[in-house]
């Protein structure tokens, strides 16, 4: 027996192949994925939307714009901070307590894309602290002090709370209205063209009304009012 794996779907899908049947993709049946296809496009033009909105300039190595931008769209809020030499920007939770504005004191770093147990994340490095600091001091930071203080980024304004809903959760149930508006439309046109019900009297006349409601949108965005049935019904 053959080992238990798990297919790369995304590399599937990149070479044009549905991943359930083996097919390529333009032999699929497209309407029956008209919202999954157009809720995927839309999601990814709302995140290129997000990520190229502004220019980053200055980033030390190994930090991008796209990677900051990504990490704020996907998770919300990020945090600088030094690491033995070099930057990064990251996830973070609250590690310790907050002060009389609700701000955290201390955070705890999380990757990108982090595991979950018992209804929370593992942080990136066990033990690993940053102080967040929120003015912005005439004086340069001590050399000692700058691995132990971070500079905490929000996707857009706080609320009440000290962490933000990730801009990718807020945009789901209006990406999934947009990619409904195109089906329902689609819909309204084909069942305003005359569409009714037929009665059959067996199978054979089913696999006829079949075959004529296969053809139907074809006729008719062909404006052909006329589909020919090989049957005595």
């Amino acid at each position: 027996m053959g080992k238990p794996y798990i297919r790369d779907i995304n590399t599937l899908l990149q070479m044009g192949v549905d991943p359930k049947t083996g097919l390529p993709l333009k032999m699929i049946n497209t309407e029956s994925g008209l919202k999954e296809n157009l809720r995927a496009n839309f999601r990814i033009l709302d995140e290129t939307d997000a990520i190229n909105r502004y220019h980053w300039i200055n980033l030390p190595d190994g930090l991008t714009g796209d990677l900051l931008e990504r990490v704020l769209y996907y998770r919300g809020q990020g945090a600088f901070f030094k690491l033995q030499d070099k930057y990064f920007f990251l996830p973070y939770a609250l590690d310790g307590t907050i002060d009389v504005y609700g701000r955290f004191i201390q955070i705890t770093p999380l990757p990108f894309n982090g595991t979950v147990t018992d209804g929370k994340e593992k942080p990136w490095i066990t033990g690993l602290h940053r102080k967040p600091q929120y003015f912005v001091s005439a004086d340069p930071i001590d050399p000692k002090m700058q691995d132990e203080v971070c500079v905490l980024l929000s996707d857009y304004n706080k609320q009440i709370s000290q962490t933000v809903l990730p801009r990718a959760t807020l945009q789901e149930p209006i990406l999934d209205t947009m990619s409904n508006m195109v089906p329902y439309m689609n819909t309204a046109l084909i069942t305003s063209t005359g569409v009714k019900g037929i009665r059959v009297n067996g199978d054979d006349e089913y696999d006829q009304v079949n075959a004529l409601s296969k053809h139907l949108q074809e006729k008719a965005l062909n404006a052909d009012p006329w589909v020919a049935i090989n049957s005595d019904l």
